[in-house]
């Protein structure tokens, strides 16, 4: 061995069957063309199997495929629905921790929503993480435009949330991921000091 792994075996067991797992519904998706939406089911694989091997049971994946952005989120060019991200990691109330957070932050500052979304359920959440997905055929450069709207729109809300009440203090930076077919991209989105916002490919 050039290495000790110390990793318990329950552990590597666990991801030992996990990847089977995955490289079986890629496979058939690959190998049949299936679409955008049975492709989102290696994405659901991939990331509920991060969480698990990571304890990170503060968080949870949703589905924002048929969600609106409020529209002054938006560019002035949108629709006003905008087309956004597929998906978001957010910080699950399931937690009691973030739970608890959640109350605090309604006896403060009431019903205000924390994500830029229209959506009942997860207007109310805060997003820690997007993602935006495409078949391997899938437009890559259009999947950047997607993630960048839904990130324009987290961190404009996060600036109104910055200047309404000191809802927070500061404005975090972003990450997200393009994922086309079997290939991952790392994004990160920031607000600049003079109020513009960059995006950073890694």
């Amino acid at each position: 061995m050039f290495y000790e792994d110390d990793t318990p075996p329950a552990t590597l067991d666990y991801l030992w069957r996990r990847v089977e797992s995955i490289y079986k519904v890629a496979k058939a998706c690959n190998n049949r063309k299936k679409d955008e939406n049975a492709w989102s089911k290696v994405l659901e694989k991939v990331v509920s199997t991060a969480l698990k091997l990571n304890n990170g049971q503060k968080l949870e994946l949703n589905s924002v495929q048929t969600q609106n952005i409020e529209p002054r989120y938006l560019a002035p060019i949108g629709s006003n629905t905008g087309k956004k991200a597929d998906f978001v990691l957010a910080f699950t109330d399931q937690d009691s921790d973030v739970k608890a957070a959640y109350r605090i932050f309604t006896a403060q500052h009431g019903h205000k929503s924390l994500s830029p979304m229209t959506d009942a359920y997860t207007s109310e959440l805060a997003f820690a993480c997007a993602f935006e997905l495409k078949e391997p055929n899938g437009g890559h450069s259009e999947a950047e435009t997607q993630l960048a709207t839904l990130h324009t729109a987290i961190l404009l809300k996060l600036e109104d949330l910055m200047h309404d009440g000191g809802v927070i203090t500061e404005i975090p930076a972003l990450v997200g991921w393009v994922v086309v077919g079997h290939n991952w991209f790392c994004y990160i989105s920031t607000v600049c000091p003079d109020g513009s916002i960059v995006r950073f490919y890694e």
